[in-house]
């Protein structure tokens, strides 16, 4: 075992922790006697999506999406 990623599970595990970032820095917050200003989530991640274009930033939030065009399960 080489201990190197393969460029699609690299992919993945990006797409995933951009998905994860979206999630909890869109969540509601302020319900359940929380501060609104609680939220918890990546900051190197959100460094990065700051940075990325938009066009990459909605290929990662949809990878892995059978309803995309083009992809395996679309139609």
């Amino acid at each position: 075992m080489s201990g190197r990623m393969k460029p699609g599970d690299r992919e993945a595990r990006r797409a995933a922790a951009v998905q994860l970032f979206v999630r909890r820095y869109g969540r509601v917050a302020g319900t359940g006697g929380r501060d609104a200003n609680d939220r918890t989530y990546d900051r190197r991640v959100a460094r990065a999506v700051r940075r990325m274009s938009p066009e990459r930033f909605d290929a990662l939030l949809r990878f892995g999406d059978a309803d995309e065009p083009g992809s395996a399960g679309g139609r």
